[in-house]
């Protein structure tokens, strides 16, 4: 049998009690191993063969240096091939560095042969999961009109509702702040993401955050070595959420990049948010327009108003009319209740005019019955004066 998996590890121990756990094992694959890392023309030939090519490469982290560099080339000359780190003892540097170079999973003795026998056939032969979440999209007329709070709140009562997590997804790779609110410091982010969207249906555990009864997938905290690559990744990484959360809440900027258009086009809906401020619903209007331009469905976008009973806001028709489209909802300009909560890394609390008007949100747009009744239209809970 030709070789499928190769093993590369100078650490003669560990080396050689994974390959012989996989050479006992019923997992059908060859395997070779090599006790010292090759150079760059040695890698070519050993991944890209004349016969039948490796699908697996095992790179141990003796020296983390030179595997972590093996890793990258080998995910530069044959893309398709699975990779895995291992170490003699885990390292969060080392999982951090091994992810960001292409590994999809990170390997310590005692080697487990149940779990390595999964990792080994969901690398090979898995095929993918069919799409099932809903994915709900917010993006605001311009910064500040109080999209991420919604979007924030929104995930986090459906959340609640449902009694399973669903994934809070920050878009923003420029501006988006909602870890820093939450007091989190993930270790992985959308950038992360981008690199291992072939194989992210397996590493959402991983890569995501819990907070509260729901995961949380970061914008990244700077956008060094953010390139277009990572950009164009959006629709996969939203695709594969959607196959593992019930729900998918992405928070979009305000500025639309060119992948956000897929993304927005399969939105079981799109909120679009703003607050009865004159510029802010110009802008409103524009992001109308540009959602237009893009060829999303109009009927997919519902126009929600922030902070719509402040002071000299505007009659409900003269909203409409400044932004061309009917208001679908409304909260509330409970200022004092989201910046003390927005202070204290947490949502704002459910018995608040703000917090009970989200949670008829999120059962509005998830499609389930909210346990309080709801009024029949969102003029009999708000007036704009």
């Amino acid at each position: 049998m030709s070789a499928e998996v190769l093993i590369v590890w100078p650490d003669p121990r560990w080396a050689g009690q994974l390959y012989s756990l996989l050479q006992r094992g019923d997992f059908g694959l060859g395997v070779r191993l090599l006790s010292s890392y090759p150079e760059l023309r040695e890698l070519e030939r050993l991944l890209l063969p004349d016969g039948e090519p490796i699908r697996l490469l095992i790179v141990g982290l003796t020296d983390e240096q030179r595997g972590i560099a093996l890793l990258q080339a080998a995910k530069d000359l044959q893309p398709q091939v699975g990779l895995i780190a291992a170490s003699e003892a885990e390292s969060t540097t080392g999982i951090r560095l091994a992810m960001r170079a292409g590994a999809t999973d990170y390997w310590t003795p005692p080697f487990n042969a149940t779990e390595i026998g999964n990792t080994l056939r969901q690398l090979a032969v898995a095929a993918p999961r069919q799409v099932e979440g809903a994915l709900l999209t917010f993006m605001p007329g311009q910064p500040g009109d109080g999209a991420s709070t919604t979007a924030l709140h929104t995930c986090e009562a459906i959340s609640s509702a449902i009694g399973r997590p669903a994934l809070l997804m920050d878009c923003d790779v420029q501006c988006g702040t909602l870890g820093f609110r939450l007091g989190l410091r993930p270790e992985y982010s959308l950038l992360d993401a981008a690199g291992h969207v072939k194989t992210l249906d397996d590493l959402w555990n991983k890569i995501t955050a819990p907070w509260s009864n729901m995961r949380l997938l970061t914008a990244p905290e700077g956008s060094f070595g953010l390139t277009g690559d990572h950009l164009d990744a959006l629709p996969r990484i939203v695709e594969s959420a959607r196959r593992h959360f019930p729900f998918v809440v992405a928070d979009m900027p305000a500025a639309l990049y060119p992948a956000c258009a897929e993304v927005l086009r399969v939105s079981a809906t799109i909120c679009l948010v703003c607050t009865p401020e004159i510029t802010s619903l110009h802008l409103a209007r524009r992001r109308l327009q540009d959602l237009d331009d893009l060829g999303v469905r109009r009927e997919k976008v519902q126009l929600l108003v922030n902070r719509a009973d402040s002071r000299n806001a505007p009659p409900v028709q003269e909203v409409e009319k400044a932004t061309g489209m009917s208001v679908a909802w409304s909260l509330p300009n409970n200022y004092e209740a989201v910046n003390r909560a927005a202070l204290d890394g947490r949502t704002v609390s459910r018995d608040t005019p703000f917090g009970e008007q989200v949670h008829r949100l999120a059962a509005g747009l998830a499609g389930y019955e909210a346990d309080h009744p709801r009024t029949s239209a969102w003029r009999r809970i708000l007036s704009f004066g």
